[in-house]
């Protein structure tokens, strides 16, 4: 029997219109256009003979659901058909801007011929935009990637270079497919285009700030790219905690011993490399001479440790926004209140000219004790960097610093006269920073780092003097797991600020717990050795150094090299979980999630380096 009739009086969708929009959801999940064009004909003719309420939005939702099906090549049939019967069932001023978007991603998805029908519903877009005030549709990185691609193809370099201006100011946030469409299209530029050299320079540099890794798609492009304006291509290196970078070892286990045709200066490049470039760039990749007789021949500069990650520093100007930002109050009733102790804190910060360490005794003190608070924890730690560093500072809320408190206190397991005599042993070095209650104890540590490491570079910024106890005193480290989920301060999830604490955070672990060595090892042997090992309440931990970069695509201003950092192919580690830790949490307990380790994290990576020829150096990026 055909469908039932249709019935005027209706005023509720039935099942039959719940079917119809079950597979049109199918039909979009499974990319089946046509089929999807189908039903939506068949909702919208049961629906306009009806009286359901709110029916025209209805139906203009699924209208949209389809045109983005059919934004695709080979669909523009489709997305015209739905676009008469918009036109024929709804006013224009319903329908319209609505659609745009996905409408100049089908034309430039499509033949060259539809590339001017994109553009000017693009510059349509632009109009409508500039004459609303509120709720501007802005185009965003779904409708400049087509158009870009469609730039590429039919060779409308110039216009590529002016949307990518256009993205610019509307701060599109660009991926590896759209930085591979940029790089083709600069490489296909004449020689003597004007736009060449500044939009290769604003590629890099967006490329550098947006992404974290680069995929093997875009590494590829990348190393065709340099090495056709004639870079030295390293493909595949490892980097250390401090920056040096080395040959991968599962790529070219010969190294660092030099063959007797390398010491003669007759080096085959896949000795240095190994296999991966012929692979990834063809065996036509210009390596460079690899002889070793030269003190700067790239295989002595690899094997003396002289190529490096250079170490992350954030920006002048953003040092200043987060010191404003991290102690602000909310409120002029908070400013009342906590400004008196906000300045003595600065006050005294600027009178000690900053610190190499800040320990956050929050989490510390709460790590691994089921809840409670451990002062003897903290202590330990305290007395091992105080040991090893000139000025190291300990950071505690009041609550857990005035006598009162630890008088009154009946939850934590402590003797209350053994924290007593703790807390009164950090004021009496100088070395405590009291927080007041009510604000948030993390912000002060982290100002405190961030401005030592700021006041620290401008002193030693062209000299490294080592304090007595062996320890570069521009270091600055946070003593923390603390995994920064929890701040609302409108820069906390800046990448520059994370990239910072990634650069910065010393992290911990109980001994025993992770097979990693600990980056600090003393005098007898062991990780963080207590003062009386004989007290079973005083378990060992084990510190480890943060690397001293960040991992994303970054320019040496010293040498003018660019340095790509990828996760291997081999590897089954999504970019999300770069900085994730696996299996953190144990089984029957209620630890939280910690951190990953540093070395774990830099150990998930790889690098690719390009250096440039001495004739280019100055030519593509002056040294800063």
């Amino acid at each position: 029997p055909g469908p039932p009739p249709l019935d005027p009086e209706r005023n509720r969708v039935d099942e039959q219109d719940v079917r119809i929009m079950q597979e049109i959801d199918a039909c979009t999940k499974e990319d089946r256009c046509r089929e999807a064009v189908s039903l939506l004909e068949e909702l919208a003719e049961r629906v306009r003979h009806s009286r359901i309420k709110k029916k025209d939005s209805m139906i203009l939702s699924r209208y949209q659901q389809v045109l983005f099906l059919c934004a695709a090549p080979g669909r523009l049939d489709s997305l015209e058909q739905i676009m008469t019967r918009l036109s024929q069932e709804f006013p224009k001023e319903q329908y319209y801007e609505s659609t745009i978007a996905v409408r100049i991603r089908a034309y430039a998805l499509n033949s060259p011929d539809s590339l001017d029908k994109a553009l000017e519903l693009y510059e349509e877009m632009l109009e409508l935009a500039s004459k609303k005030k509120k709720k501007k549709k802005n185009p965003d990185r779904r409708i400049f990637s087509p158009l870009l691609e469609a730039c590429r193809t039919t060779g409308r370099h110039d216009l590529a270079f002016k949307l990518y201006n256009d993205a610019t100011q509307f701060q599109v946030q660009w991926t590896d497919t759209e930085f591979e469409t940029l790089l083709k299209i600069v490489q296909d530029m004449p020689q003597d285009s004007s736009n060449r050299l500044e939009l290769s320079r604003k590629v890099l540099g967006d490329l550098s700030q947006q992404l974290t890794v680069v995929g093997p798609g875009l590494r590829s492009v990348l190393g065709t790219y340099f090495q056709k304006i004639g870079y030295t291509v390293y493909p595949s290196l490892v980097a250390d905690l401090d920056g040096t970078l080395r040959p991968d070892e599962d790529t070219q286990p010969n190294l660092p011993e030099a063959t007797d045709d390398q010491k003669d200066g007759n080096g085959d490049h896949e000795v240095l490399f190994g296999n991966a470039a012929e692979e990834m760039f063809g065996s036509s990749l210009g390596l460079g001479d690899l002889s070793s007789e030269s003190k700067n021949s790239p295989y002595n500069r690899l094997k003396n440790g002289e190529m490096r990650v250079p170490s992350y520093r954030m920006s002048d100007d953003f040092v200043e926004i987060l010191k404003a930002e991290l102690l602000a109050c909310e409120n002029e009733r908070d400013a009342a209140r906590f400004q008196p102790k906000i300045r003595g804190f600065v006050r005294k910060l600027e009178t000690e000219k900053g610190a190499s360490i800040w320990i956050d005794a929050a989490n510390l003190g709460y790590f691994k004790q089921s809840g409670q608070f451990s002062y003897e924890q903290v202590d330990q730690a305290f007395d091992f960097f105080r040991s090893r560093f000139n000025k190291t500072r300990l950071v505690i809320n009041e609550n857990r610093a005035n006598w009162p408190f630890l008088a009154k206190s009946k939850k934590s397991r402590f003797n209350r006269d053994a924290a007593m005599k703790i807390v009164e042993k950090w004021r009496e070095s100088g070395c405590l920073y009291v927080t007041p209650s009510g604000m948030n104890d993390d912000h002060f540590w982290m100002y405190g780092a961030i401005r030592s490491a700021y006041d620290f570079e401008q002193q030693h910024r062209t000299s490294t003097q080592k304090s007595p106890k062996g320890v570069i005193e521009s270091n600055v480290y946070l003593v923390s797991n603390d995994l920064l989920r929890d701040h609302r301060f409108r820069l906390a999830h800046d990448p520059r600020f994370f990239r910072f604490i990634q650069a910065h955070s010393i992290r911990f672990r109980l001994e025993g717990e992770t097979d990693s060595p600990s980056s600090f090892v003393d005098s007898t042997g062991t990780h963080g050795q207590q003062k009386n090992p004989n007290d079973p309440s005083r378990n060992k931990l084990c510190y480890y150094l943060p690397f001293r970069y960040a991992i994303r695509p970054t320019r040496d201003p010293k040498t003018n090299s660019w340095l790509f950092p990828y996760i291997p192919e081999e590897s089954d580690l999504h970019i999300k979980d770069l900085y994730k830790n696996i299996d953190t949490r144990i089984p029957d307990t209620d630890d939280d999630y910690l951190p990953p380790l540093p070395c774990d994290v830099a150990a998930r990576v790889k690098w690719m380096r390009c250096d440039p020829p001495n004739e280019l150096e100055s030519l593509f990026y002056p040294p800063q």
